[in-house]
């Protein structure tokens, strides 16, 4: 599967695999800019990129049954920095600049990140499009009572 990304900013940097190693699930994101997030802050971040599917693969061999996006999360090493990174979904058809909204929970300590510095991942999922169909009645099974129900 290929995915083509476009540089909106001179300083974005085409997003990779952690370590060169494509065994890995997720494609690092690199910040384009110096940014100090702040305790309690939830902040937007650049990436210079957008994205689309590589159009003849995607609408010849799978998209009359699939559709594409990319997860957003957090990488390890955001998280190890007092970060959180709110997941998100970039759809398809999206091709605006490709954002990462962090939080920092902190109550005092201020976060200094530095452009080049890989602030999250994107995992490439496909998803089915399903048929939406209301019904009056729904298979019973065991599983009951929200969350938990399968035990702790």
């Amino acid at each position: 599967m290929n995915i083509e990304f476009k540089r909106l900013h001179e300083n974005a940097v085409i997003p990779t695999y952690g370590d060169g190693n494509e065994s890995n699930a997720g494609l690092d994101f690199y910040l384009i800019e110096d940014v100090l997030v702040n305790p309690g802050e939830y902040i937007r971040l650049p990436t210079g990129l957008a994205w689309q599917p590589s159009h003849e693969e995607w609408h010849t061999r799978v998209s009359p049954y699939w559709k594409f996006a990319l997860l957003i999360r957090t990488r390890s090493s955001t998280f190890a920095r007092g970060l959180f990174v709110i997941e998100g979904t970039v759809d398809e058809q999206y091709r605006d600049e490709i954002k990462i909204q962090v939080y920092n929970p902190s109550d005092c300590e201020t976060v200094c990140l530095k452009s080049g510095d890989r602030i999250a991942q994107a995992v490439p999922i496909l998803i089915p499009i399903c048929n939406i169909i209301e019904t009056e009645t729904l298979n019973k099974t065991d599983r009951n009572g929200g969350f938990g129900s399968t035990g702790s």
